[in-house]
């Protein structure tokens, strides 16, 4: 299945999230206007998340998005943890309901 989300964060940034998962995610892939140093740190959080179950709690992939952040030394600017771990978990939703091509 696939799915995708948009969320807009409190502060106004956006993020999308785009999922292809069965039981497990396989591949993730988050996106937005938002900031990331490194800028390539995107993938290691993607990374991080695929694999982990499809329906995984927010908390858990909020969790995995963290020890990315913490083992590659990266900041997040304009976004945090736990916005893309909701955007990820919406897009999981969205999939399931049938509704996740194009948010």
């Amino acid at each position: 299945m696939q799915g995708a989300s948009v969320l807009k964060v409190p502060n106004g940034k956006l993020v999308k999230a785009r999922v292809d998962f069965v039981e497990r995610l396989e591949r993730v892939q988050i996106t937005g206007d938002f900031f990331m140093h490194p800028e390539e740190g995107i993938a290691n959080i993607e990374q991080a998340l695929n694999g982990l179950k499809a329906n995984s709690t927010s908390g858990e992939l909020e969790k995995a998005i963290q020890r990315a952040v913490l083992l590659n030394q990266m900041e997040l600017v304009g976004v945090d943890a736990e916005s893309l771990a909701r955007a990820v978990q919406m897009a999981v939703e969205n999939g399931r309901k049938g509704n996740g091509q194009n948010p």
